[in-house]
């Protein structure tokens, strides 16, 4: 964190984790959804100052309240809460970014503070399916 050339201290950072959903069809007005999945709040520092500190920020593993899992085959219904990848299809798209918020101390700096967005990409580990281990042998002799 460089602030040595500010005259006022910095009072906090906030990191947020933001994922936008797309859905786009041809003809169609692109669907839109955005959201903060995490955040997190640090301790600043003072006027002309610089430092190096590094803050560690724990990605969510899974989503605790999107879609509905009672549709899906209930060996799948576990892949509900795991957080999606980054994805980019024909279709859907999916961005995610890390917004850092600072937030000087000041009577004239209002809301949250400046922000510096981080586009991000989020890969998971791979995971297997206990009742496609059984067909894998059947598509591998295909």
């Amino acid at each position: 964190m460089d602030n040595s050339t500010c005259k006022k201290a910095v009072k906090s950072f906030k990191i947020k984790l933001s994922r936008k959903l797309t859905c786009s069809v041809a003809g169609v007005p692109p669907i839109e959804k955005e959201e903060y999945l995490k955040e997190q709040k640090f301790t600043g520092c003072e006027e002309k100052t610089k430092t190096n500190r590094t803050l560690d920020f724990e990605l969510p593993s899974h989503d605790a309240e999107f879609g509905s899992a009672e549709s899906l085959h209930p060996d799948m219904r576990h892949m509900k809460k795991m957080l999606s990848d980054s994805n980019k299809s024909s279709i859907f798209r999916v961005d995610y970014r890390l917004d850092v918020f600072v937030k000087h101390q000041s009577k004239m700096e209002f809301g949250m503070g400046n922000v510096l967005n981080f586009p991000i990409t989020i890969h998971s580990e791979l995971n297997k399916l206990p009742f496609m281990s059984s067909k894998e042998s059947t598509w591998l002799l295909a």
